[in-house]
């Protein structure tokens, strides 16, 4: 391999390569592949795990063509030490993968023993077009209750699936549920699949941030997303999810707004307390207010402002400051919906555009 390529382009691929080789797996999954095509002057990049895999091309002038494969986080370390010192490096391998710099300097690192299988995939499918913020948003918001260390396989990740001619993101635990919808892309599946939450934070790692369009192909093991000359393959999990729609509440909602930041505020002074601790919120005669145990024997009250548009005139309920803060935080809109039902109902909690949450109360 001989290839003379952009610095700073290669140094951005590469790292975003390296943020989802997870050295605690296989011990393949350490590794990158440079590979360099004399006929279509340009070099790819694959990184992979058990679960995504991501392929970059970039424009080189290439003048022969090889591969290489090396330790990502080795590669990345050398090349950012470097950058600086030049805007073009030269490429070279045949026992080691070298690299030249503009100024002559010389680095060398070992080409690994196994070499990564050739990832050969089909890129000639129908795709369909998002926006790369509106799929990192619902994301986002679909996955917030998702965890990386949950015993029950459902809650390690977000559920996806078809709704009335949009697509649900969907994540859950045993006391509360986010589900954030994409009116903009059609999930072409009758069935729903999920991804892990490690999954989840490696395709909003690597997404463009800004609101280009994006395509996307689904199938019943992949998502394949193609963007700017890279592509993102991800494995899709066969985990079967819980029947969540069960547990929304129908009809007969009575509605509660409060400002989200003035009930944050009020949830942090209670958790100064004790993370665990559980607060009450009471309605009555048009007076709403926040109550917790803030000692032993001792109470402490703080006082909320209702909206007007508020249709609820006595209520009271408890639950978990930390997930009800949690909750919160992942909206942006300055009013907080409650939907309740009953007193033993759970909240139904609304606040930005496509996004609702389910949260169970104590009792």
């Amino acid at each position: 391999m001989e290839s003379k390529v952009s610095s700073k382009e290669l140094i951005k691929k590469i790292s975003e390569c390296v943020s989802i080789c997870r050295s605690s797996f296989h011990e393949d999954y350490k590794y990158i592949s440079i590979e360099s095509f004399k006929d279509t002057q340009e070099i790819v990049i694959t990184s992979f795990n058990i679960e995504v895999i991501l392929i970059h091309k970039i424009k080189a002038d290439v003048t022969k063509s090889g591969k290489a494969v090396v330790l990502a986080k080795q590669l990345l370390s050398v090349l950012q030490l470097i950058e600086s010192d030049s805007n073009e490096i030269l490429l070279l391998s045949k026992t080691n993968l070298k690299i030249l710099t503009e100024n002559k300097s010389f680095y060398s690192l070992a080409l690994a023993e196994n070499s990564i299988v050739d990832i050969i995939t089909d890129f000639n499918k129908d795709y369909q077009n998002i926006s790369s913020q509106d799929l990192s948003l619902a994301l986002a918001k679909g996955s917030i209750l998702s965890k990386k260390d949950s015993q029950k396989s459902y809650e390690l990740g977000v559920f996806i699936e078809p709704s009335g001619g949009s697509t649900v993101f969907v994540s859950l635990n045993n006391a509360s549920i986010a589900i954030a919808k994409l009116n903009s892309f059609i999930w072409p599946l009758d069935e729903g699949t999920f991804i892990s939450q490690y999954t989840v934070e490696c395709i909003l790692k690597i997404l463009p941030k800004d609101n280009q369009l994006i395509d996307i192909h689904i199938s019943n093991q992949t998502i394949e997303i193609k963007y700017n000359n890279s592509y993102l393959i991800i494995n899709t999990m066969n985990i079967k999810f819980p029947n969540y729609k069960a547990a929304i509440p129908k009809t007969g909602s009575r509605l509660l707004i409060l400002n989200r930041e003035e009930l944050i505020r009020n949830l942090d002074i209670a958790l100064v307390y004790n993370e665990d601790i559980i607060a009450k919120l009471v309605l009555i005669n048009s007076e709403m207010s926040l109550e917790f145990n803030s000692t032993k024997d001792g109470q402490s009250i703080s006082y909320l402002k209702i909206n007007e548009n508020s249709t609820i005139e006595k209520f009271e309920a408890k639950f978990s400051c930390s997930i009800l803060k949690s909750l919160l935080s992942s909206h942006t809109s300055n009013n907080i919906t409650f939907e309740i039902r009953t007193e033993k109902d759970p909240f139904i909690i609304r606040g930005d555009k496509n996004y609702l949450q389910l949260m169970m109360l104590r009792r």
